[in-house]
């Protein structure tokens, strides 16, 4: 399965692993630039994304957080179809232990401005 998604682990304390959310946004883009019907979302080569989260637990004693992102504008992005799942970290709900968990993926949200696909340049 890991040669079919680039699946990394979390660094810090707490147990998780996370995909790129460039490479699964650039995926995300292919498919859209490939569909005439949804080539409204990215009117001047800009895209929004929305980053978020929610905690479930699995069983009765272990809580996780799963992490998407969703493409504002595209159809349903509100919903399960619109959201694209970038990781799953076992962490509290707790300010300081996302804002640590998470690091890495903040980071690379910080850091993605824009993004190259299929010589189209779109800004993030």
């Amino acid at each position: 399965m890991n040669r079919h998604f680039n699946v990394k682990e979390l660094s810090g304390k707490f147990e998780g692993v996370f995909q790129s959310i460039e490479e699964r946004f650039s995926i995300k883009l292919k498919q859209i630039i490939l569909d005439p019907l949804k080539q409204d979302i990215i009117n001047d080569h800009k895209v929004k994304i929305k980053i978020s989260g929610d905690g479930t637990w699995i069983g009765k004693r272990i809580h996780v957080l799963n992490f998407v992102f969703s493409i504002i504008g595209q159809q349903g992005c509100s919903g399960e179809k619109g959201s694209y799942l970038v990781g799953i970290i076992k962490v509290p709900e707790k300010y300081e232990s996302l804002k640590e968990g998470l690091k890495d993926v903040i980071e690379e949200v910080n850091n993605l401005k824009e993004i190259t696909v299929d010589d189209n340049i779109f800004q993030v």
